[in-house]
């Protein structure tokens, strides 16, 4: 293609030449190449694609052009692809490998750290008070555990909000109406 501009390329593959240059019997065989759709819509691609419309990512025909002109469709340059795959594929499987060595290795090798014994109950010092909901004020409440029933603090509400008036309805729950 030394010589060749895009333009004098696209109008070898170009839609008259399709029909112009190529007989019937040569037209069949290629279209034996596209993928197998109904007529009308192998027509439209056909069109499509012989006017260098741009289909997706570009002319297909512009980049052939490009892929021709840069050398990248030789029998050189497919070798080189085959050899550079095949080489990443050595290496994943060299990586795989390694890993697989590594692993089993370490499941022969590892010993479990002994069990540490369980932390402690946390201890409040010089508190014995526990968090309850209470119905009467809305909200958690900190009771002491010796003192039955008596709040010493309302959590959740500002300081001077305890005073709040309490809902006078109360809702029963369906296991206490049975």
């Amino acid at each position: 293609l030394n010589g060749v501009t895009r333009e004098e390329f696209a109008e070898v593959l170009s839609l008259s030449t399709w029909c112009d240059r190529l007989v019937s019997a040569d037209r069949d065989r290629l279209r034996a190449f596209l993928p197998p759709v109904d007529d009308e819509m192998q027509h439209e691609s056909l069109t499509a694609l012989l006017t260098r419309e741009p289909l997706r990512f570009g002319s297909p025909i512009d980049q052939l052009w490009e892929l021709l002109n840069a050398g990248q469709l030789t029998s050189e340059a497919a070798m080189h692809r085959s050899r550079l795959v095949q080489q990443h594929e050595e290496q994943v499987r060299q990586h795989h490998d390694a890993m697989v060595h590594r692993l089993y290795h370490l499941k022969n090798t590892w010993t479990p750290p002994p069990p540490k014994p369980p932390p402690p109950p946390p201890t409040t010092q010089g508190t014995s008070e526990v968090l309850i909901y209470s119905r009467e004020s809305g909200g958690l409440v900190r009771r002491g555990r010796g003192g039955l029933g008596v709040a010493t603090a309302q959590l959740g509400r500002p300081m001077g909000s305890s005073s709040l008036p309490v809902p006078s309805r109360r809702q029963t729950s369906p296991l206490q109406q049975i």
